[in-house]
């Protein structure tokens, strides 16, 4: 029998065995003998609502009793600070090289980035990690040279970037001409200069100076890719040869207004209309709505950019579509979004740009840009002999270069984080492939 459980987790109630008026034989008369069956083992299924698992996952999440095995282990969490302090582990006896943690106790804590600089200044916090905005770096760099006694700071390039991500299955960003065009019409340089302060600069595919593979490509793929230069007639020209070229009346357009477009699958006119949702508090987002948004050749392109904000959590069921967290989640309404990645030394996009229907509304492919060149080269990029890296990078341009054309994202900036802290803390080298993990591994305090 299979045992089941209910949405409420516990044990269904097995049905009463019933019985059969003509199942006793009659006394001294034997039954004729029956090959019996071999028994099949129970199969336990275990079924869940996202309410069930939602407390547990929580609690078990934050729960600082857990078995550990690296070389701290949790001591306390509070939630309502978000604050997390982990200490050493006795039992860890070293990672490849031996090397243990030497700093007894560590204090992880939630910091917003308005106040971040300020409790980094008067002690409340001695380590500032990925500072990413000029704002926040020159402030940093201003303490460390009034005071370099008392505060340092390391620097390295990102091996990410940020973005505007853009659908690709929902009009207008379903064509690729609106995509490139709304590329033509941000001033990514001017962009780049103001968020990072000159800390960062412009890339034009899914990589960051901290990456190896484009370091070693750069050269090459500087020679082949299109950076998507500042040009709002480039962007005109790409959406009339698109067909946003009618008025809402469905009449040749003027120049004036929004553009229309009669939709190849409905036969409706569409309007130019991006919807776009974006965190809020988010300086990027504040960037891009001076830059994009409310930029006067957008709207002179016929384009209108409509803004949404919400938190994280909720940008990602948008992105995401999962209908899960809400039945809204799950029809798709958003043309963008911007954020950002992070990209592991191993970075391999096997099915980051998959064709496969049920993977799509699993969310691997969260542009929902269905394209087998763009397949064919993301998912094979890994398929080669390890000691082959010719091989390798050749792929790697090939996959790039069709990345930059078909413009699944908007690469807006990579950055050169810095992490400032306090100069009591020594041996501290870090960079965005080793990870603050394996740096504070390494580092002591000076006392």
């Amino acid at each position: 029998e299979a045992e089941a459980a209910g949405e409420d987790g516990e044990a269904a109630e097995e049905p009463a065995e019933e019985e059969d008026e003509d199942a006793d034989e009659e006394e001294g008369e034997e039954a004729p003998a029956e090959e019996e069956e071999e028994e099949a083992p129970p199969i336990y299924v275990q079924a869940w609502s996202h309410l069930d698992y939602k407390e547990p996952i929580d609690k078990a999440r934050t729960d600082v009793n857990r078995p550990v095995s690296g070389p701290y282990k949790p001591k306390s969490y509070d939630q309502a600070s978000k604050t997390m302090v982990i200490e050493i582990n006795p039992e860890f006896k070293g990672n490849h090289e031996g090397q243990v943690a030497q700093i007894p106790t560590l204090i992880f804590k939630y910091a917003d980035s308005t106040t971040a600089i300020d409790q980094f200044k008067t002690g409340a916090i001695d380590l500032l990690q990925g500072q990413s905005s000029g704002t926040e770096i020159n402030a940093g760099l201003d303490l460390v040279e009034e005071d370099p006694e008392r505060y340092d700071y390391a620097t390295y390039p990102r091996s990410g970037y940020g973005k505007l991500q853009f659908v690709a299955d929902l009009y207008p960003t379903k064509d690729v001409e609106v995509r490139q065009a709304i590329a033509h019409l941000l001033d990514r340089n001017e962009f780049a200069r103001a968020f990072t302060g000159g800390f960062g600069g412009v890339v034009n595919g899914p990589y960051g100076e901290g990456q190896w593979y484009y370091m070693k490509t750069k050269a090459e793929l500087d020679g082949v890719l299109n950076n998507y230069p500042y040009d709002p007639e480039e962007a005109k020209t790409l959406l009339d040869s698109a067909g946003w070229n009618l008025d809402e009346n469905g009449g040749e357009y003027s120049g004036e207004g929004l553009r229309y477009k009669e939709n190849p699958e409905t036969g409706e006119l569409m309007p130019l209309v991006i919807n776009w949702f974006s965190t809020e508090n988010n300086p990027v987002s504040e960037q891009l709505v001076i830059s994009l948004q409310e930029n006067p050749d957008v709207a002179a392109a016929g384009m209108e950019i409509i803004q949404d904000t919400g938190d994280f959590t909720t940008l990602l069921n948008w992105m995401y579509r999962d209908g899960s967290q809400g039945e809204q989640f799950a029809v798709p309404h958003y043309h963008m979004f911007n954020l950002g990645s992070g990209l592991p030394a191993t970075y391999l996009p096997t099915t980051e740009f998959t064709t496969d229907p049920d993977m799509l509304a699993a969310g691997y492919n969260t542009n929902f840009l269905v394209d087998e060149e763009l397949y064919e080269a993301a998912s094979t990029l890994g398929l080669v002999d390890p000691s082959d890296e010719e091989e390798f990078l050749q792929r790697y341009v090939k996959y790039i270069t069709i990345w930059n054309k078909l413009l699944p994202d908007l690469p807006l900036y990579s950055n050169e984080y810095h992490d400032f802290f306090n100069a009591k803390l020594v041996d501290y080298e870090i960079d965005d492939l080793i990870g603050i993990d394996i740096a504070l591994l390494y580092a002591s305090l000076d006392e």
